[in-house]
């Protein structure tokens, strides 16, 4: 069975290459930046919501910030 998850690596790149703080994003996404760091660290299981805010932010798909893995 494929489960789709929060490609977590790409996600700290973009957040690495935009030069911004985790606090800047999640705030002008409107994300918890808590959830924000969990997301990246793969501890938490990402909304729809959050993946299309944060799709929004770096101008990505959301389709773009998921992988499919084997469960």
């Amino acid at each position: 069975m494929l489960k789709l998850k929060v490609n977590r690596a790409l996600v700290k790149a973009l957040r690495e290459d935009s030069g911004l703080s985790r606090n800047y994003i999640a705030r002008q996404s409107g994300i918890d930046t808590k959830t924000l760091r969990t997301t990246e660290a793969g501890t938490t299981a990402p909304t729809l919501d959050l993946v299309n805010r944060l799709a929004h932010f770096y101008k990505v798909r959301p389709s773009d910030l998921l992988i499919e893995q084997e469960e």
